[in-house]
């Protein structure tokens, strides 16, 4: 079924734009689907490759709905989607509940064949001290994800979290019952995975089993080089569907 088969989606799709990742692609992170440098012969990109050093365990798969750029209308929606200050706007709010809506019905199925089934799904807190009623939790509300509970399983610790390295005390859990648990994050934005994979960590090093992490959009920078800009171009390129994203995701190289 095509992303604009469908009166919300036509809108999210025209509003916003929405970009397949690179599940087939061989300049893509095999952890994160953004691009790396063919040079290293590594199948992670750079990032990935960070934390998986100050974590000191592999980080969880990650499946981007969406890859976006900046500028861009799909940036513009991820900064104002959140119910607080001068900049919420409601639009992107419900332009990305859509999304998220209808990629989980269409899409969750293979989640599931590659993740493996999960007990609960944990959406990760902003570090931005902004009330959990106003980021990614809500647009699972909104979206009706089922199995997304409100137990803060994770809260942030108000410890910092390097842009480019994921901090294992960044977050702590006082959840019980947390051994052997299975989670399915959920989270908005990935840039460099260092605030995901650091709420990871505290499931897992607590006796969770993270499966994997559902992000709405991962950045992609096509300036930073040759390699960022040819995959970006090839990413463009490609129709958006949601049997394509299933199939690429599901039979990935």
């Amino acid at each position: 079924m095509m992303f604009s088969d469908t009166p919300n989606l036509r809108l999210v799709v025209n509003a916003m734009g929405l970009v397949i990742p690179g599940f087939k692609d061989p300049l893509a992170c095999q952890q994160c689907w953004g691009w790396r440098e063919l040079c290293d012969n590594r199948s992670l990109c750079s990032s990935c490759q960070v934390s998986v050093g100050s974590l000191g365990i592999p980080p969880p798969p990650v499946a981007p709905i969406t890859l976006y750029a900046k500028p861009s209308a799909m940036r513009d929606a991820l900064t104002n989607y959140k119910r607080i200050g001068e900049d919420f706007q409601q639009r992107s709010h419900d332009l990305l509940a859509s999304l998220l809506a209808r990629f989980w019905a269409q899409c969750s199925l293979a989640i599931r064949q590659q993740f493996g089934e999960w007990d609960s799904i944990c959406t990760i807190p902003s570090t931005q001290e902004t009330p959990r009623a106003s980021g990614i939790a809500s647009l699972a509300e909104s979206a009706r994800i089922a199995a997304a509970d409100t137990t803060d399983w994770v809260r942030w610790t108000g410890s910092r979290i390097d842009p480019q390295q994921s901090n294992p005390d960044a977050f702590v859990s006082n959840a019980a019952q947390l051994l052997g648990r299975r989670f399915l994050l959920l989270d908005d934005v990935f840039t460099s995975g260092a605030h995901l994979y650091s709420a990871s960590h505290t499931l897992t090093a607590r006796g969770g089993v993270v499966v994997g992490c559902v992000v709405i959009a991962r950045r992609i920078n096509p300036h930073f080089n040759q390699y960022a800009q040819t995959y970006w171009d090839g990413r463009i390129g490609e129709t958006p569907s949601w049997e394509n994203w299933c199939n690429g995701f599901t039979t990935k190289g």
